[in-house]
């Protein structure tokens, strides 16, 4: 290896997504369900046909824009064909990646992002819903299969039926997929102090498979100027939801090696809430140091990783308070506010204060860890299409054309 390839970096994103459309998942759902599945595809194409038609000739030209940029990251070939995706991949400098679902899982409600639109309001039946699940793994483990050792692929569970959703992951682990999606604490099934889930919590720890929380869902807010800066103010506290119920639910003291991944959900707020969650937790009100031998921050330390996707420098430089072991940089890949395709010049604005250790861990080194990847399978690749440190380290330059609604490069730890 020469001298220039030994210090290129293994960039590992840990957020990005994969997933066909919706119809090409119908080969995947149990032959019982496919009439099912056809009338699920026909009510979701309906829903859309109507809010193409309520929009029409309706939109602002910066909505204009903005749609025509989510539809053209929809629908990258790279979301349903393996090899294109590991080609967008490393033109980017990246050699592998975490992958969360795209779109909508089958039998879901829909759309998949709620605080944009209205929901359908569908409900799946439980075994509708856990054939669901496993018609979207199948499908990724599949589409992982295609390039060995290079994606950590995060299976999705049927949450209301805990028996099935064992089944699940055991399934998951089995066909190498590397973590399990916890869905967002929600009114539609019991909470997540509730004990029936402890076969969930149980199996994740026995097979070394981190549960991973992404992003979030929200309420739909109508179709106003205020419904999305409303969305935006909560859409973070719905995907943290679930690290205090784990915490005082005393989920991690009873599986200490069980591991708790939030994702695209920044880095900023990790220092704030702990401390918040500590003072709970030293408050003689509310009482729980009596059953919880270790605060809130504790539990983080030992259990807990920031997937924290298009990093900003100021949460980079917050990487001790967050700690710099649990930092996970992610491209967010295809997705507009992601760093994808300008990884190499967003991390030049975010690693200027890091150390080349450093470097290693948070843009990869931490989320193989994490996700139990092959080093040495990685390492390989990046000698072919990693950026070396010296790269990195060059002066940033002006936005990228057409960057303008990518948060990689913001200069706050929150939305700007």
């Amino acid at each position: 290896m020469t001298s220039d390839e030994s210090s290129r970096l293994v960039l590992f994103s840990a957020d990005c997504h994969a997933g066909p459309e919706l119809d090409a998942l119908g080969p995947y759902v149990d032959p019982r369900h496919a009439g099912d599945f056809a009338d699920y595809l026909a009510l979701t194409r309906a829903y859309d046909a109507e809010i193409a038609e309520m929009f029409a000739g309706r939109r602002e030209a910066a909505y204009e824009e903005i749609h025509r940029v989510f539809i053209e990251r929809d629908t990258v070939p790279g979301l349903a064909d393996p090899a294109e995706h590991l080609r967008d991949l490393e033109a980017d400098g990246v050699v592998g990646d975490v992958i969360f679902p795209q779109g909508v899982v089958p039998f879901a409600d829909y759309p998949s992002q709620p605080g944009m639109l209205p929901p359908i309001g569908y409900v799946a039946t439980p075994e509708l819903h856990a054939a669901g699940c496993r018609a979207y793994n199948r499908w990724l483990a599949e589409f992982c299969s295609h390039n060995p050792g290079r994606h950590a692929g995060v299976g999705v569970m049927p949450i209301r039926d805990v028996d099935a959703a064992t089944r699940e992951i055991e399934w998951c682990h089995g066909a190498g997929l590397r973590g399990m999606s916890l869905p967002p604490v929600s009114e539609a099934h019991p909470y997540f102090n509730d004990p029936r889930y402890e076969p969930i919590w149980a199996t994740c720890a026995r097979l070394d498979l981190p549960l991973s929380a992404h992003g979030a869902s929200t309420r739909f807010y109508g179709h106003g100027p205020d419904s999305l800066p409303i969305a935006l103010a909560e859409v973070d506290f719905f995907g943290r939801r679930a690290l205090w119920f784990l915490i005082f639910s005393g989920v991690f003291e009873r599986h200490p090696g069980l591991r708790m991944v939030f994702t695209e959900q920044r880095a900023g707020w990790v220092s704030p809430t702990l401390a918040y969650l500590d003072d709970i937790y030293r408050s003689s009100v509310a009482g729980i140091a009596r059953a919880l031998p270790r605060s809130p921050s504790d539990y983080f330390a030992t259990n807990c990783f920031i997937g924290a996707s298009f990093l900003s420098a100021t949460e980079a430089e917050a990487r001790h308070r967050i700690g710099v072991t649990k930092l996970m940089w992610g491209s967010d890949y295809p997705h507009p506010e992601g760093a994808w395709p300008w990884s190499r010049e967003s991390l030049r604005r975010t690693c200027a204060d890091m150390t080349d250790a450093e470097m290693r861990l948070v843009l990869g080194a931490n989320a193989m860890t994490c996700y139990g990847m092959d080093a040495a399978v990685l390492a390989r690749a990046a000698a072919a299409v990693g950026p070396t440190l010296a790269e990195l380290r060059e002066a940033p330059g002006e936005v990228p054309p057409g960057a303008h609604l990518s948060w990689a490069f913001r200069s706050t730890d929150m939305w700007t």
